[in-house]
């Protein structure tokens, strides 16, 4: 419900929740039908989603960067990107990072270790 207050979850249609724009599909719990591809992001058709969540911690900037491109060209006006442990080089400032939290991570040898996560979301028109 917090994410939810903080307008930081829903579509890219601004719709804060309990349904997309294709019909309503919800999970059983109020929050919209949500589908997880596993792939290569720069060969796998994963259609232009509302919501981009990367884990970039072994990636090094130039794949983040080709990534960055490919959303770029996939995501429509006022999707969200969440973006773990790098930074998105804004190429062709075509997002702009509303927000950023820090998430806890524990390692084998039990060390927690603190990664940055950056929110973007898709600008109109670039």
């Amino acid at each position: 419900e917090d994410l939810r207050a903080a307008g930081r979850l829903g579509n890219a249609a601004g719709d804060p929740g309990g349904g997309d724009e294709e019909g309503g599909a919800e999970d059983g719990h109020g929050f919209p039908a949500v589908e997880f591809v596993h792939g290569n992001v720069l060969t796998e058709d994963w259609g232009s989603p509302d919501i981009v969540y990367c884990f970039c911690t072994c990636f090094p900037q130039p794949l983040v960067d080709l990534i960055e491109l490919e959303m770029l060209a996939r995501l429509k006006a006022g999707a969200r990107v969440l973006v773990v442990s790098k930074a998105l080089s804004n190429l062709s400032q075509g997002f702009e990072e509303v927000g950023m939290v820090h998430v806890s991570q524990r390692h084998v040898a039990g060390v927690d270790r603190q990664l940055s996560a950056r929110i973007y979301e898709r600008r109109a028109g670039a």
